[in-house]
């Protein structure tokens, strides 16, 4: 019997459970989706030291927008969480993995504001050249025309052109991540965008 004085229903039983018998979602890496492994072609990605780049630094890269891609969205990590009660559902990238080791090959903090773009990603001018990292899903990038990995730094030359292709699958977002991150206001606590 409760202590409200209801009786339990006839198939509900009371168990206890011991430690060894709860999983946490966080597991043993201490927040939910750590630990979490890249595909077999890419586990040497999870493997990268930070790229330090030729100067070291960290200076503000101005960038000009020449095509936006299909839906370019600003996003940082964790992104803007604990809003749900005043019904601002939460934001942020949705590969998240993907996105904090872009940011991680770049030197920048994991939650620096980067761009998530989805089926295409955008063609990016770079008047005083910089680096970037495009993670995620498989997509064709190209540095003034020239092929360029995905994953690693790259130099992209004062004046030069970035352009990100159509994802073709499997997956629908890639990212774009700028050395020194995005300079955004933030709003809740955050830069990320959510559209409604």
């Amino acid at each position: 019997e409760r202590a409200s004085g209801r009786r339990r229903h006839a198939g509900h039983r009371r168990r206890t459970l011991g430690t060894r018998q709860i999983a946490h979602p966080a597991g043993e890496y201490g927040h939910a989706g750590a630990g979490v492994q890249l595909p077999a072609d890419q586990q040497s990605v999870q493997r990268l030291r930070p790229d330090t780049g030729p100067d070291g630094d960290h200076r503000m890269t101005r960038i000009e927008v020449l095509e936006p891609g299909m839906l370019s969205t600003v996003q940082d990590w964790p992104g803007r969480v604990g809003y749900w009660h005043i019904g601002v559902p939460p934001s942020g990238p949705m590969d998240d993995l993907s996105f904090r080791i872009g940011n991680r090959v770049l030197q920048n903090a994991e939650g620096a504001a980067g761009l998530e773009c989805t089926r295409g990603g955008p063609t990016l001018r770079f008047p005083d050249g910089g680096r970037v990292c495009v993670t995620g899903a498989p997509v064709p990038v190209h540095v003034n025309g020239n092929p360029a990995p995905q994953w690693q730094s790259i130099s992209v030359p004062a004046g030069g052109i970035l352009e990100v292709g159509t994802l073709a699958g499997p997956g629908m977002r890639c990212y774009v991540l700028i050395a020194g991150g995005l300079a955004e206001p933030e709003y809740l606590g955050s830069t990320a965008t959510f559209t409604m």
